[in-house]
């Protein structure tokens, strides 16, 4: 099956089974993915979207200050941004 298909197909199950958005969109989750951008750079699109995503989710939204933490706390791993260094 195409990657399409598999995705709706697990969003149904998950539907199915009382997994909704909120209970993934969490504000560990937030954390973590600025755990994670932290590791392995990437796209300044995460800076502008990560805290869209957070306000829609009902959740706090990252402050500066959690991006400085992350960036000090967490070794970069892997320089993966998109447009050099």
């Amino acid at each position: 099956l195409d990657m399409a298909t598999r995705s709706a197909a697990a969003l149904l199950h998950r539907a199915n089974r009382g997994i909704h958005t909120r209970h993934v969109l969490t504000e560990a989750a937030f954390r973590n993915a600025l755990a994670v951008f932290s590791a392995f750079g990437g796209s300044t699109n995460l800076l502008l979207h990560t805290p869209a995503v957070a306000f829609h989710a009902g959740v706090n939204r990252p402050t500066v200050g959690d991006w400085t933490h992350f960036a000090r706390a967490v070794p970069r791993l892997v320089d993966a941004l998109p447009n050099g260094p």
